[in-house]
């Protein structure tokens, strides 16, 4: 931007991050417009878009993640560049080993063999975590 044009305005979209601790489970829902998110290698093609990004905080247990939801479109549970296996219709789990320092989990739509998929409408879900 030049200098001495003025005021400038800029128009930032902000994303919530959801904070998930154990035995506490919480609800959101997945919007067409939330944001996409980076989740893969760099220089790779990984992204869930839309997207939710999940804070697990540091863990001195294994924890069991889980995310249910009753919509008619697949979500998926992200942990770092690693998809969750499919456990059900409706539900998806993803373990985790004790952590010093957070772990970023994510609630999206995966790119599906290299093509963005389209959330129709919002989608409300369930994340439930458990020591194990």
């Amino acid at each position: 931007m030049p200098a001495g044009e003025g005021p400038v305005t800029l128009n930032i979209r902000m994303q919530r991050v959801l904070v998930l601790s154990d035995a506490i489970p919480i609800a959101d829902v997945l919007s067409p417009a939330d944001l996409p998110y980076y989740v893969g290698e760099v220089y790779d093609s990984d992204y869930c878009a839309p997207c939710k990004m999940i804070r697990l905080p540091a863990q001195t247990r294994a924890m069991s993640i889980v995310l249910r939801w009753s919509g008619d479109q697949s979500l998926q549970l992200w942990l770092s560049d690693t998809r969750a296996v499919q456990s059900g219709p409706s539900q998806q789990t993803i373990d985790v080993g004790p952590a010093s320092t957070e772990t970023l989990l994510h609630v999206g739509l995966p790119l599906n063999g290299g093509i963005r998929q389209v959330l129709e409408h919002p989608e409300s879900f369930e994340l439930i975590a458990t020591s194990r």
